[in-house]
């Protein structure tokens, strides 16, 4: 049998899927949909031809990704992400003219 890393940490989204009633997986957004695929230890994924994802180190509940993207493709963790939105949707100056 073998062994999904993720098991003890998270639930399996094809699992949950799968198990899903019709109606439900009916429901489901369409930006929601996830493709899940499975990834030996040095295989890799290739995104839009341009972007390469390789598992480069499995150890424990933690994978390590080595990402090779041009230069114009911003790769960052999904924290950073969030964060730098936060910080580019935060408060905006607005000068205002002050007359006497």
């Amino acid at each position: 049998m073998r062994h999904n890393v993720f098991e003890n940490t998270r639930p399996n989204p094809t699992r949950l899927c799968a198990e899903a009633p019709a109606r439900a997986r009916k429901v489901l957004p369409k930006e929601n949909a996830m493709l899940v695929l499975t990834r030996r230890l040095g295989e890799s994924v290739v995104i839009d031809g341009g972007i390469q994802v390789t598992v480069v180190a499995v150890q424990g509940d933690k994978v390590r990704l080595g990402i090779v993207a041009p230069p114009s493709v911003r790769v960052d963790r999904k924290e950073v992400h969030d964060r730098r939105a936060e910080f580019d949707a935060g408060p905006v100056m607005v000068a205002m003219e002050v007359r006497p």
